[in-house]
């Protein structure tokens, strides 16, 4: 049994980490989408990537989701709550331009590395163990900033 379970440490903690598996959960979603429909010049090597981001944010969501388990709560992950919940940008469903799709993922990417920096900040002191983790998550998500960012840059 974990030692967080049922005191205020462990509310803090899953506090930080819902909002955080909601962002993961839309920007997976959308890392899908943009796999799906992208076209053009790049199409393989991006469908590719879209799909590599798509499976590193799955992995990232298992493990927010399991830890939140563990620590006494209910991973909140329904769709209407992932909607009323996300602190990201929705990607325009119109879209058809590789570049607006990798703005969508490297933009939400970012905008969710910092919140995941601001949860680590907040609950270092409360769990060291849920802050690691989110390091964890978020060396995953620096990994695909750059790579996806990198064909937004000129040549």
């Amino acid at each position: 049994m974990n030692n967080l379970k049922n005191n205020e440490n462990n509310q803090k903690v899953i506090g930080v980490l819902n909002p955080v598996l909601a962002g993961m959960l839309h920007i997976t979603l959308g890392a899908k989408y943009a796999h799906w429909n992208v076209k053009g010049r790049h199409f393989i090597s991006l469908h590719e990537l879209f799909d590599k981001v798509f499976e590193s944010l799955l992995d990232g969501t298992d493990m927010i989701a399991e830890r939140i388990i563990q620590l006494g709560s209910v991973a909140q992950s329904s769709p209407s709550w992932i909607l009323k919940n996300t602190f990201l940008k929705d990607l325009n469903h119109e879209t058809s331009s590789s570049e607006e799709y990798i703005t969508f993922i490297v933009d939400s990417l970012k905008t969710l590395a910092s919140r995941i920096k601001e949860g680590i900040t907040h609950i270092n002191e409360l769990d060291v163990a849920t802050a690691d983790l989110l390091t964890e998550v978020l060396r995953n998500l620096d990994i695909y900033i750059w790579k996806v960012g990198a064909h937004l840059e000129e040549k």
